[in-house]
């Protein structure tokens, strides 16, 4: 694989045992096409990715033209985007991204925000770009351009019930008494779309969610991120022995992985390179290395899919 022309991307990271463990992953894959070195500034960290040449650092150098800013919202779910605390976080999605605006002369300014209010914070373009959607929908079309698509992956969606529930859920029709709570924003299948209001309780994040849980304001949750549910539900002071999953798992649909951009008329030409950029990480295979870099599958590519789908 050609050497990828990288210069620098910013990552805010805790030194801890998980993060660790990141890094040698990190480093075991993608130093193969990247030379990597670690810099430690009070209690961060600063990846510094030198190209193999120096053409880039060159023209970075002649070149005085001011970067884009772009605000983009970084959403909490592993392992696509991961907040270790307050202003600390970093994750498959912020690499990618990162390099992306490196490419495209722009900057990101990161927001951390729930996936509800990050829709709505683009609905009044005060933010520019929402990363890790999963699904294409006319609604969300109405307000926001969907970027290229990064692949494709199998969606499936647990539901997570109180230990004490006796009764198993082995279809949608089990569900009629429950109150079940979901992401407000998410997506999640055609299905639960068309239960009743009365039966879905929306909450802005997993955290919400899983404190409603330990409350008893719901009976069910919908969980389509299992690590991050987890973890919300244990801080929550809920423990593994108080819930459990259904039998019942949806998996029929497929989902894709877009971003979603404002339609500032001035940022359009920024997000076309962008687009491109992206196209190009995608067939140099370097989106396929940063994921794995994480421990993470990559998307299957849309050319090694089927066709994109829009729903």
């Amino acid at each position: 694989m050609k050497t990828p022309e990288i210069a620098h991307a910013l990552c805010q990271e805790p030194p801890t045992p998980v993060l660790s463990h990141i890094d040698r992953q990190r480093r075991s894959v993608i130093s193969a096409a990247l030379a990597l070195t670690w810099v430690a500034t009070d209690g961060y960290c600063q990846t510094v990715l030198a190209a193999s040449s120096s053409k880039f650092a060159k023209t970075s150098q002649a070149d005085p033209k001011p970067r884009t800013k772009l605000i983009v919202a970084f959403l909490n779910s592993p392992p696509e985007m991961v907040v270790y605390s307050k202003g600390r976080h970093s994750g498959v999605l912020q690499y990618i991204l990162e390099e992306a605006a490196r490419r495209s002369h722009c900057e990101i300014e990161w927001r951390e925000m729930s996936f509800g209010h990050s829709l709505d914070a683009l609905k009044s373009q005060s933010i520019d770009i929402v990363t890790n959607v999963r699904f294409r929908t006319p609604e969300r079309e109405s307000y926001s351009r969907f970027s290229v698509n990064l692949g494709t992956i199998p969606s499936v969606i647990y539901i997570s019930l109180n230990s004490n529930e006796s009764r198993d859920i082995k279809s949608l029709k089990d569900l009629t008494n429950h109150r079940i709570g979901y992401r407000r924003g998410v997506y999640y299948f055609k299905e639960f779309e068309a239960l009743p209001n009365n039966n879905r309780i929306p909450f802005d994040d997993n955290d919400a969610m899983a404190r409603g849980f330990a409350e008893n304001k719901i009976d069910a949750m919908l969980v389509n991120n299992k690590i991050s549910t987890e973890s919300a539900l244990k801080a929550s002071g809920v423990n593994a022995s108080r819930y459990r999953y259904a039998s019942l798992i949806m998996d029929k649909e497929i989902m894709s992985t877009y971003m979603m951009y404002s339609l500032k008329p001035e940022l359009s030409p920024v997000f076309n390179l962008l687009d491109a950029e992206l196209e190009k990480m995608l067939k140099e295979g370097l989106i396929a290395d940063i994921y794995q870099s994480f421990d993470a599958k990559p998307p299957k590519p849309i050319w090694q899919s089927s066709a994109d789908r829009k729903e």
